[in-house]
């Protein structure tokens, strides 16, 4: 009988020691400062903010931090070495915000997606080395693309598209190596064509066609080198010949200010009614 108690009471101290040891053992650094095993930390009311299992200073497998409320906020999967790792973050609502990957330097990698707190898709992107590369694509919450571009190490290139909630292309524009480069074209609602032009090195260049929504030339604009319009005078001339004829609406409208207007080479877009 004094054998058994003396067994059970070493078994308890072996299970006893057994369990201090391991509480211990959390957040321990080895003798050379790394992270070394189960890491995690809490809120002062108890929930869990992260934990993590850390080998030679690099978190492997999963990585999990939480809101306070004790939902979870981010996941992340490492691989055995700690590199190259599978991202998920979360809404605060349980829905998830951001799906993506990480290269072994922690920069994005592939394609990443963006959802809303409804889990809407609202944005699509690529990237390679942690700079955009390829094509991108965002989204009106009923689901159609708001728009469509494409980057080339880490600037625009291509094609830049803009879209309607119901789906009408609103304008596109060419990019060569982040600048406005060939066709530029806004539409009407209806569809038919509301400008036509075309940039080079960034700015406007040639002859800018206007129509009306019925898709009839009303005017154009020519633009230098430089970008300036070279037929501001007769566009002047021809818009005060315009306003004058609305006799309705005598003394209400002012007179353009095409020098303002003009001073931006980007505002062509805004053609005066």
């Amino acid at each position: 009988m004094k054998s058994l108690l003396i067994a059970l009471l070493f078994v308890f101290s072996v299970n006893t020691f057994a369990q201090i040891e391991d509480t211990t053992r959390i957040n321990k650094k080895d003798a050379s400062g790394m992270k070394q095993g189960y890491w995690e930390k809490k809120y002062r009311n108890g929930n869990i903010a992260y934990s993590v299992i850390f080998k030679n200073d690099k978190p492997i497998g999963d990585f999990k931090r939480y809101f306070e409320n004790g939902k979870i906020k981010v996941y992340l999967k490492f691989d055995d070495e700690g590199n190259n790792l599978n991202a998920k973050f979360y809404h605060q609502n349980g829905n998830v915000s951001v799906t993506g990957r990480y290269d072994q330097s922690n920069m994005k990698d592939g394609v990443w997606n963006y959802f809303n707190r409804n889990n809407s898709l609202v944005l699509v992107e690529s990237y390679k080395n942690g700079i955009k590369n390829g094509t991108e694509k965002k989204y009106f919450e009923n689901g159609q693309k708001a728009e469509e571009l494409y980057w080339q190490n880490g600037l625009m290139h291509g094609e830049l598209k803009r879209f309607g909630e119901g789906g009408q292309l609103v304008f596109s524009i060419l990019h060569k190596q982040g600048k406005r480069d060939g066709a530029f074209t806004i539409y009407h609602p209806g569809g038919n064509k509301y400008i036509s032009g075309m940039y080079s090195d960034d700015k406007p260049t040639g002859k800018w066609q206007y129509f009306n929504e019925h898709g009839e030339f009303v005017q154009f604009i020519e633009y230098d080198a430089n970008g300036y319009p070279i037929n501001i005078d007769e566009i002047r001339e021809r818009e005060n010949k315009r306003l004058n004829k609305l006799g309705e609406q005598k003394g209400k409208i002012k007179e353009l200010d095409f020098d303002s207007f003009f001073s931006n080479p980007n505002g062509p877009a805004q053609q005066p009614r």
